[in-house]
């Protein structure tokens, strides 16, 4: 049984949150036991309203879970507060103005089942909405990366893979491990949260299946 550790941060995004959520419940699978962590960056609008009656309305397997931040952090921080309480084997960024594809999890998890082995990230593809075309140069099929030569950081730089952190599967452990927390100090905290996730990767999953709308 696999789990998995869905992390929203959420500030003022009450016209796209209820797709975001929406799509989150369109995610239930037999074998997997999916949390979904929303942190409240102290919203000033009617996000947290939206999620209540959202949540009140949700019949299913999917754990929620709430955290809530007294003042503003920004999304590094909501991040983190997210990752530090997660409990799945494995952790998934959805910013909270996107929204997942139907079965986004499924198919995450049937190519983690395929490859058979220990995998530090895999990522899969994404549609952008407002240009409706794919963001990421994946190929045709599932490939397996041996990152001990640092393809996937090469891959990366080379604008390949998107340098965010949301839509890639993450096992937990690496990055706890290796204190791969997000540094709120920095702008534009994605590239180098990223840049460190592939540079200490040992192995890397690339699947060339939508399964995010940015």
């Amino acid at each position: 049984m696999y789990r998995v550790s869905i992390i929203i941060p959420v500030y003022n995004v009450q016209n796209h949150i209820g797709r975001c959520l929406e799509s989150i419940f369109a995610q239930e699978r037999s074998n997997v036991e999916i949390e979904c962590i929303i942190v409240d960056d102290c919203c000033q609008d009617d996000s947290m309203k939206i999620i209540a009656q959202k949540l009140n309305n949700y019949v299913g397997s999917i754990r929620f879970v709430i955290k809530s931040h007294s003042v503003n952090c920004g999304h590094c921080k909501a991040r983190n507060t997210g990752l530090k309480d997660a409990q799945g084997d494995y952790v998934l960024f959805v910013d909270s103005d996107d929204a997942l594809k139907p079965g986004a999890i499924s198919c995450f998890i049937n190519g983690l089942d395929k490859v058979g082995t220990d995998v530090d990230v895999i990522v899969c593809n994404a549609i952008s909405t407002r240009y409706h075309k794919t963001m990421m140069n994946l190929g045709d099929e599932p490939e397996l990366i041996d990152n001990r030569e640092e393809e996937g950081l090469s891959r990366l730089l080379a604008r390949e893979i998107v340098q965010h952190s949301w839509n890639k599967l993450v096992k937990r452990e690496f990055l706890t491990e290796n204190g791969l927390f997000f540094d709120d100090s920095i702008i534009n905290e994605d590239l180098l949260w990223t840049y460190l996730l592939f540079l200490h990767s040992k192995t890397i999953l690339l699947l060339p299946y939508v399964t995010y709308f940015y």
